[in-house]
């Protein structure tokens, strides 16, 4: 065996082994998160019925949270899962895209490195004081050590998929490496230049940041990635090193540890559970009993259903996926026109985010600070407008186009309608309890997501008996935190850019000039609504929001618009991105769902669905109402 087989099997071997090591410790991550979900769970119950709540739960949920993403991320990162931005990259030559590939890799894998001994050194240091967690006597520098590990284990995946790469490529690896080498070379000067003669105003360094952001982000770099760099080169020009340093040790556990986002995860696991146990697929059945006999009856059973789905998934790519499985077989039964049937569920799909629980809402909250429980309550009347107006549209369709929505043939009687009912009970309970629960001031967000995911887990059971799967609902422990850490990288990143913003003051000072313009609020919203449609359709909905809330929101404040308000608004307005090209995402997932209808048909299909979610964003800004007056009926 020569040198370069025996280098080939080693790396191999090594490969297979952090595969494993990554795989077993999401596995672990999704079993701390099984536990989180029944301590929250039994925190809520204990506290409402016997007014014994359990000591020291935050302070548990506190240190469950860092243990969940450090050990997911480098199992991410495997898999290639960390969010990026292909529309750009996907469109260059194959050795081009590479070249750039490599080199923000590189730049990527020298990022992960100072993280990971940035948070050492955070651990190092309160270890020294003693710092305990919360409520409880133990020590907080025990998790910071793992949260650190978990770090350089991504950092150590990064290098096997960069060795990975080496095999793949030729010439254009070596230029990539290359060219990332140099780019961290030069980022190494920053210090020389924050002492030259040669000063950027902490605003300027503001607007470049932005605007380094937008390409590292085009190029293929990881969007969470991208924030850290960017963040870090910032603040170091702006306060030095050192302050640069510690940023990125205390602001990713810190934000791993913050009780408030443990809603994230336990809402997503509360979505995982419904859609690995087929609740959401039988929804379908239910509507289809009480509408299939009218006039384009299946394509408004599919927008019902959606709705009905999107109050346990907050996804809009899962909403479409699941609907398009169950939905379209049933409308192609009927002969269905294929642009209705694929419209309907791919516009169905946005109502995902918009109706309460949503990811989206959680992360806005998150970043601007507002309160999810309101915002969850906020997306009721726009979910339900929302619903109203696709209806709208399929009835106006099928009366111009008779031939496209068929009436199915047979008419359900009255007990069969009655009897549909049992499909949707586990989705109306789920809703009922997170929503009715916030609405009433009983759980906080937190909570609800904790008794939401326990609700869902007795639903599945009930629904399966005796053959439910023990197997499954940990798997869907696992594809949670392999979720979560694919998206928790987005929000430390959110954190740290949030901070740099802060510092350079760029977003206020942009919030003071604008108010100051002599034209009226409505003619800024007006261009907003426009620059964030046009980033919808070339941006996925989470970097979008993560990137460009924290520049907006307090010119969107300084203008005299609501906050919750203006999450409602933002969400509707990404989700469209959702439907339109190059991106469109719910159209690309229905696609993988159903290859036989034409992509064209699809986009031709969610066209009138587009024009309709337009006037309603006009009713939203006319009438902001929509989305305020239950928050504020709000009891808490």
């Amino acid at each position: 065996m020569n040198i370069d087989t025996q280098q080939h099997s080693l790396l191999t071997n090594m490969q297979k082994c952090l595969f494993s090591l990554a795989k077993n410790l999401n596995f672990i991550a999704g079993l701390v998160l099984i536990l989180m979900m029944f301590l929250a769970a039994t925190d809520v119950i204990l506290r409402y019925f016997f007014h014994r709540p359990l000591v020291g739960t935050m302070g548990l949920i506190e240190v469950m949270l860092p243990l969940i993403t450090s050990l997911s991320f480098a199992y991410a990162e495997v898999l290639k899962g960390h969010l990026k931005l292909d529309f750009l990259t996907s469109r260059l030559p194959k050795k081009i895209n590479s070249i750039l590939e490599n080199c923000t890799d590189v730049i990527t894998l020298g990022m992960l490195i100072f993280v990971s001994l940035a948070i050492l050194n955070y651990a190092n240091y309160i270890k020294t004081t003693g710092l305990l967690v919360g409520d409880i006597t133990m020590f907080v520098y025990p998790f910071v050590y793992i949260v650190a590990f978990g770090w350089f284990l991504f950092a150590l995946a990064k290098f096997a998929n960069l060795v990975q790469a080496r095999k793949e490529g030729g010439v254009q690896f070596w230029t990539g490496i290359i060219i990332g080498v140099i780019i961290l070379c030069l980022f190494a000067l920053i210090p020389i230049m924050r002492e030259s003669e040669i000063q950027l105003s902490r605003s300027m360094v503001g607007l470049v940041g932005v605007i380094l952001l937008l390409i590292f982000s085009f190029i293929g770099m990881s969007i969470g990635t991208a924030m850290l760099v960017v963040a870090f080169l910032g603040i170091m020009y702006i306060r030095g090193f050192p302050s640069a340093l510690n940023i990125l040790g205390l602001v990713p556990y810190s934000t791993a540890s913050s009780y408030n986002f443990s809603v994230y995860p336990l809402f997503i696991f509360m979505g995982t559970i419904c859609f690995v146990f087929g609740i959401g697929e039988n929804i379908f059945k239910s509507v289809h009993k009480w509408f299939g006999h009218i006039t384009g009856g299946l394509a408004m059973a599919t927008v019902i259903g959606s709705a009905l789905f999107a109050s346990v998934s907050g996804s809009g790519t899962a909403n479409a996926a699941t609907m398009g499985r169950v939905a379209l077989p049933e409308m192609k039964k009927y002969k269905y026109n294929d642009k209705l049937a694929a419209g309907s569920v791919a516009a169905g799909g946005t109502l995902g985010p918009l109706i309460p629980p949503s990811t989206i809402f959680i992360l806005y909250g998150i970043l601007t600070q507002q309160s999810i429980g309101k915002l969850f309550i906020a997306g009721i009347l726009p979910g339900l407008l929302k619903v109203a107006i696709y209806m709208i549209v399929i009835n106006i369709l099928c009366k111009r186009y008779p031939d496209w929505g068929p009436r199915a043939p047979e008419k359900a009687s009255l007990k069969e309608r009655v009897i549909s009912i049992k499909y949707v009970w586990p989705i109306l309970f789920l809703f009922i309890l997170v929503i009715g629960g916030l609405y009433s001031g009983i759980f906080t967000p937190t909570e609800a997501a904790g008794i939401g995911a326990f609700g869902a887990l007795i639903c599945a059971i009930l629904k399966e008996g005796r053959g439910f799967s023990f197997k499954k609902f940990v798997n869907s422990s696992s594809e949670t935190s392999r979720t979560y850490g694919n998206t928790f990288l987005i929000l430390v990143g959110a954190m740290v850019i949030s901070t740099f913003l802060s510092v350079t003051r760029l977003p206020f000072l942009l919030a003071d000039y604008i108010s100051n313009l002599a034209v009226s609020p409505y003619v800024i919203i007006t261009i907003l609504v426009i620059i964030f449609l046009i980033l919808g359709c070339i941006m996925d909905i989470l970097s979008v929001v993560v990137i460009v809330v924290p520049i907006v929101f307090p010119i969107v404040t300084a203008i005299g618009f609501d906050p919750i308000w203006f999450g409602v608004l933002i969400c509707w307005l990404f989700e469209i991105g959702a439907l339109t090209p190059p991106v469109g995402i719910n159209v690309f997932v229905l696609k993988n769902v159903a290859p036989d209808v034409a992509l064209g048909d699809i986009f031709a299909g969610v066209a009138p669905f587009y024009i309709a979610d337009i006037l309603a964003i006009i009713l939203l800004v006319a009438f902001p109402q929509i989305s305020t007056y239950l928050p504020k009926l709000m009891m808490g």
